[in-house]
This record gives structure tokens, sequence and C-alpha cells, in this order.
């Protein structure tokens, strides 16, 4: 509609540079709705957890579960807009019903915190810790040759 309007403003009236307005009015409103397309983009790209989501309240979620020792390995971040993936290990006690336990954790993440893929790796309590051991959690690269 803006190129109309400039074609008949130039050809009525000679108003040569209402063609160039137009125009760079027409890519300042493309380039204000690119902008958060291209930020949602990236976040994405780069497996970024989403900035809404509190971590820590899934986590606390996860340990207030009878049965579970501990949460291992907890690990959000978003597939598609709208879309959230999650891995876990849980250290659960003997006893504790592993499928039950799991079709609850996978119901409610989906329910009260939107998480719609769940990957829930349930161990016992004992091979977890003594997995340990031996795991290094949140360590780079640069701090194990240090």
């Amino acid at each position: 509609v803006g190129v109309m309007l400039a074609a008949i403003a130039v050809w009525q009236w000679q108003w040569l540079w209402l063609d160039g307005a137009i125009g760079l009015g027409v890519a300042l409103l493309i380039l204000t709705g690119a902008i958060p397309l291209l930020r949602q983009s990236v976040s994405v790209l780069l497996e970024q957890p989403p900035a809404n989501l509190d971590i820590s309240a899934i986590r606390a979620y996860l340990l207030d579960i009878k049965g579970v020792a501990d949460v291992v390995d907890l690990r959000v971040w978003a597939i598609a807009s709208g879309w959230l993936m999650l891995t876990v290990k849980l250290a659960v006690q003997p006893g504790s019903g592993r499928d039950r336990l799991q079709t609850q954790i996978a119901a409610t993440l989906r329910e009260e915190f939107g998480i719609t893929e769940s990957v829930i790796q349930l161990e016992p309590a004992q091979r977890l810790a003594a997995d340990r051991l031996t795991y290094l959690p949140d360590t780079r690269l640069i701090d194990l040759v240090d």
C-alpha cells in the first residue's frame, strides 16, 4: 500500500523523496518484526533453557517426590518455539514403583512446567552414588588440566 501511495505522489506531485521514505519505513517495519524472531531462533539453536522457566523449581519438585533420593544431570532446553525438552537422571530408592513414578513425573512436568518432551532415567540410588565417585559435574576441561 505504501509503495502504491508513493507512486501516486511521485506521479502527481513529483515528490521523488517520498519513494525512498516509504521504502525505508517498510524496511524498518520488517526489521522490528524480524529481531524477536532472530533472538528466538538463536536461543533454540544454542539450546538455551527458556528464560521464563525456573530450573530450581523443577529440581525441587523432583526431590520432593517420595522415592527420589537425588537429581543428577538435569537439563532443559527449547527444541522449537513452545516445545521444551527435559532430560534427567534420578536416583530412586528400591521399591518406589519405577514405572508409576516415571509416568507421574512426565505428566506433572507437562502440566505444571509446560515441558512437552522428557527423558527420565531412573537408577538405583546405590549405583548412582558409586558413579558419583568418578563423575565430575560442571567441570570444564581447563579445570582438569590445572
